[in-house]
């Protein structure tokens, strides 16, 4: 009765540490494949993500500067939003490509993935580090801020008569917003050299060849990461230990032979490592399923991202499952190693005098001849 209660209560055990150690590897895998480099190189390592990037460019150092910049952008003559209106995704790729060098949108990125990596890592210090802008403040302060100005005026529409009006009015008093249009011969200079000048006071107002990454991101929010990855890696340590500890007792309370032991703890490693194929299987399931939503009436720039994200997926969960193989590979060989261990019968051992004798599994010795317990 008693050996029964106790076979009970390990049998309890065994399925709390199953979870458990499944949620640990979990953990750990997720962690590591978010912290590693190779998920990002491998999602990046496509070309043509870097010049469908290309259009986003200047908007975003248009964010920079009024964020970082003495001046305003909003008093200036020309509003963003009228640009990005009248220009197509390929128009800011073609207009952006003289302004922004791909060799540097590609260091940039290295240098930004560089540093979420270590504030994934847990290091703070990784904000102080800096983002070279010198090459993009001479090319919007040069000639380059010149043809790009051209460029944008030849591919907006044809100035409808209200913003020809408008275009003469801000021209003869400078005052007001200058509509982005294709205006007549008389009037394209002004369009010219005002957007000209827009992209040079965009350069300005950078303020500095170097932007720092505190600027975007503040201390408070790198303390908060580097809180949640110390919280995190104390919780892994902790759910590693429980299944430990839980398998101890079931040690404790069950085992009393080397054919008992690879019994609890060898199919314990079995369906640990059987539990983790699935999870593998399910997660590739959940990650087809996800990509194909992505790409569901997606069009322009949702496209895009739709392809960037699935990217990320992919490779993020090429790294957790590699991680999670490994795990089961290396549960499933102990396991069996275990569990063919056990099935190996006890051979009879000789006393002296010839009498033999088995050890049972809770530790008895029985003689073969008599069938009793031998005493001592």
């Amino acid at each position: 009765m008693v050996g029964c209660l106790r076979g009970f209560v390990a049998l309890i055990l065994v399925l709390i540490a199953i979870p458990i150690m499944i949620l640990a590897i979990c953990n750990f895998s997720i962690s590591s494949a978010l912290i590693s480099e190779d998920s990002y190189r491998e999602a990046f390592e496509d070309e043509r993500i870097f010049t469908e990037l290309m259009p986003f460019v200047i908007p975003s150092l248009i964010e920079a500067s009024n964020a970082t910049g003495t001046d305003d952008l909003s008093n200036l003559p020309i509003d963003f939003m009228s640009v990005n209106t009248v220009l197509t995704p390929e128009d800011w790729r073609e207009i952006t490509t003289l302004v922004v060098p791909a060799s540097w949108l590609k260091q940039t990125f290295g240098e930004t993935l560089s540093v979420i990596l270590s504030l994934l890592k847990g290091d703070e210090s990784a904000i102080n580090r800096t983002i070279s802008l010198s090459e993009i403040r001479q090319r919007l302060s040069g000639d380059e801020a010149r043809k790009a100005a051209e460029l944008i005026v030849s591919k907006a529409p044809e100035c409808t008569r209200t913003q020809s009006d408008q275009v003469r009015t801000f021209a003869t008093s400078g005052e007001g917003k200058l509509p982005i249009c294709l205006t007549d011969e008389e009037l394209r200079e002004v369009s010219i050299a005002t957007i000209t000048s827009w992209l040079n006071s965009i350069s300005v107002s950078l303020s500095s060849d170097e932007l720092l990454v505190s600027d975007i991101i503040s201390q408070d929010e790198a303390r908060v990461v580097a809180l949640f990855v110390r919280i995190d890696g104390q919780i892994l340590i902790l759910l590693y230990l429980i299944p430990v500890a839980l398998l101890a007792l079931v040690v404790v309370l069950t085992v009393r032979s080397r054919k008992s032991f690879g019994r609890w703890i060898g199919i314990t490693s079995i369906v640990t490592g059987a539990v983790i194929f699935l999870i593998i299987v399910m997660v590739q399931i959940i990650l087809l399923n996800s990509i194909g939503e992505l790409f569901n009436v997606q069009i322009g720039m949702q496209q895009f991202v739709a392809q960037l994200i699935s990217s990320l997926m992919r490779s993020i969960s090429n790294q957790i499952n590699a991680i999670l193989l490994i795990h089961a590979v290396v549960f499933e060989i102990v396991g069996f190693i275990l569990v063919l261990s056990a099935t190996v019968g006890n051979s009879p051992r000789v006393l002296e005098g010839g009498e033999t004798f088995l050890i049972t599994e809770d530790g008895r010795i029985i003689s073969t001849s008599s069938k009793q317990k031998i005493e001592g």
